[in-house]
């Protein structure tokens, strides 16, 4: 198999001579047309890779939800390639014993089979292997509540919509908040105090060592209702050079961003599998 780039062929499609041309998310492949290999046949219909290969996608389809749910997809295929791909040894053996009448095997007799095989070998069937979740093995009877749990976004205190922090001191080598110069508006949120009645009176600006810097800034357009309150924050230039603020203090307590909520950055890893094997869907 290939992937090519040409303008000559651009999205290649059926064949030419021993060739196979087939276009998969805007990519070309190219693959040689697959010869007859010697079989050996196990019931007389089905070879013993064709049995396996029949069983394991057998197993794939009845878990589909789940394993698009659990894995990543291949770079080129399915989640269900992928999970082919990394669980291909377990699960043939997990189904070897199925193979000799694996032409009238029910998916019954898969699900006990790969069950019985999962629970005497539980670090052996990857359960759950994608991007950013932690990765776990089928131990026995699949079940679907083993799904990665949705991400919830953080509850407590935000700031401007990032992971925030309350504390009674002011903490050190946080993000900055609002820079010198500039006017910033500010959202808080924090789900165990209510702002309402908050003026600007009320409001001390930190800078990056925790001194008080508010005469120079400007606390304007303040909305403070239940346990969230909003404003705009002008950073004077009479702040010294290469300062910022850094927290807000509310009555009793700084407001910071918590270190490394600003960093935006995501991994969207779409799985290191290939199109060698069959997408499965």
């Amino acid at each position: 198999m290939a992937i090519i780039r040409s303008l000559a062929i651009g999205k290649g499609r059926k064949s030419a001579g021993n060739l196979t041309f087939r276009t998969v998310r805007g990519r070309t492949i190219v693959s040689e047309k697959v010869s007859e290999r010697p079989v050996t046949r196990v019931d007389g219909a089905l070879s013993v890779y064709e049995a396996r290969f029949k069983l394991i996608s057998m197993y794939i389809g009845m878990h589909r939800l789940d394993i698009n749910a659990s894995f990543d997809k291949t770079k080129y295929g399915s989640q269900g390639n992928y999970f082919y791909k990394v669980n291909k040894g377990a699960m043939e053996a997990a189904v070897q014993e199925l193979v000799p009448n694996a032409q009238n095997a029910t998916p019954a007799q898969v699900e006990d089979a790969v069950t019985a095989y999962a629970t005497a070998n539980p670090a052996s069937i990857y359960r759950v292997k994608m991007s950013g979740t932690e990765t776990i093995y089928l131990t026995g009877e699949w079940k679907s509540s083993d799904n990665p749990k949705p991400i919830v976004p953080p509850t407590g205190v935000t700031v401007n919509g990032s992971v925030g922090q309350k504390s009674s001191i002011f903490i050190a080598s946080t993000p900055e908040i609002a820079p010198v110069g500039a006017t910033t508006s500010i959202t808080i949120t924090d789900s165990a105090t209510s702002f309402a009645g908050i003026t600007a009176a009320n409001i001390s600006a930190y800078d990056a060592d925790g001194e008080e810097q508010s005469d120079a800034v400007n606390i304007t357009s303040i909305v403070a209702s239940s346990n969230t309150i909003s404003f705009d924050c002008e950073v004077a230039d009479a702040l010294s050079a290469g300062k910022a603020i850094y927290a807000f203090k509310i009555g009793a307590s700084y407001y910071q961003l918590k270190a490394g909520s600003q960093s935006g950055g995501s991994d969207s890893g779409s799985g290191d599998g290939d199109q060698s094997e069959n997408p499965l869907g």
